[in-house]
């Protein structure tokens, strides 16, 4: 009888500055994913979990609160699982081409938990797996294969691949030959956050929800649970307790409406031309109306929500992405330029 393991990727403990509010949403998720797995797979079919990358958000320092939620979140795991494979995404390393220091250590006596800091090939129920951490210098997921004798059944990984898309707006730079993998029956990958498919390849997508980046997309948010034998994803399962982040026109609100609730943060787009006096009788009748206490207004010359009038933005890596969105933005007594030399520093 084949095993089925619950993939998930991408949850950032310490995001929003170490706030509780998150690093709690991070635990409520892992206790609901471990919950429905173990509700819905019977005990003798419990592979375990596989986890993407990037447990951590900072690369630089983790908050000593944020830690306790996150080791707290590995020893949920530890308990409830059989095993738990957990590969290295570029958030949990301190260095850019580097794999020797990370933020991500085991709680005291765990058992069930193995890194995987360094690709290596490891048999799950009796496929041939490579897992991939974060690739660093000049290693691609084509070296990492070729360096292999023979072609796996599943590789996992923590890959920006490119021509896949960072989100809905921003596609990758580059080639990526698909038929590099085409002996392969499926790659799973995290690091992109929207959840995507194209021939064998599948980004799973993030947990839940982070910011607006990931706006109006929630349903593609979550988990997965996959039969290795069967080469099947029996299905991705979405948090419906999840923090929901959504941006919509002043003038379509009411199209939305039956989104609306606590869990949703709100971004209205003043398309209507709205004074400030009208927007705060607005706000308050939205917050009284659904209970949401994540509010603000944006003028549509800042942001566009108008799918017709979007422009596909490729980009050739994600420091690239972070630099543009630096230098666009404006601060009264901070250089965007300064911004850009801390982040560099990183």
């Amino acid at each position: 009888m084949g095993k089925k393991y619950v993939l998930f990727t991408d949850i950032h403990f310490g995001e929003h500055g170490n706030s509780d509010e998150f690093n709690q949403n991070c635990i409520d998720f892992i206790e609901f994913m471990v919950r429905y797995y173990q509700q819905k797979v019977p005990t003798e079919q419990q592979g375990g979990a596989i986890f993407l990358g990037d447990w951590y958000h900072s690369r630089n320092q983790v908050n000593v609160k944020t830690m306790d939620y996150a080791v707290k979140g590995l020893s949920i795991l530890d308990k409830n699982l059989p095993m738990t494979k957990m590969l290295l995404g570029n958030h949990d390393l301190f260095y850019h081409d580097r794999r020797d220091i990370t933020s991500v250590h085991l709680p005291n006596g765990a058992t069930n938990i193995e890194v995987i800091d360094t690709p290596r090939r490891i048999e799950l129920n009796g496929q041939d797996c490579i897992f991939c951490p974060w690739l660093i210098n000049d290693e691609t997921l084509t070296k990492v294969l070729n360096g292999f004798i023979t072609a796996p059944d599943y590789v996992f990984g923590h890959f920006e691949l490119p021509t896949f898309f960072v989100n809905k707006m921003t596609q990758m730079k580059g080639d990526f030959d698909l038929s590099d993998v085409k002996a392969i029956k499926r790659v799973f990958t995290g690091h992109y956050h929207m959840r995507q498919e194209r021939a064998n390849v599948c980004y799973i997508g993030n947990c839940f929800s982070h910011n607006f980046s990931d706006a109006n997309d929630w349903k593609n948010k979550g988990f997965a649970i996959v039969d290795l034998q069967e080469n099947k994803i029996d299905e991705f399962i979405e948090w419906v307790d999840a923090p929901k982040y959504l941006s919509e026109n002043i003038t379509k609100l009411r199209d939305v409406q039956t989104h609306l609730d606590k869990t949703v943060h709100l971004r209205l787009v003043n398309d209507a031309g709205l004074l400030p006096t009208d927007l705060n009788t607005l706000i308050g009748k939205v917050q009284d109306a659904f209970g949401i206490t994540d509010i603000s207004v944006v003028s549509p010359k800042l942001f566009q929500t108008n799918e017709n009038t979007e422009k596909l933005e490729h980009i050739d890596d994600i420091n690239v992405l972070v630099t543009k969105t630096i230098s666009s933005m404006q601060f009264e007594n901070l250089s965007t330029d300064k911004l850009i030399e801390i982040y560099n520093s990183l």
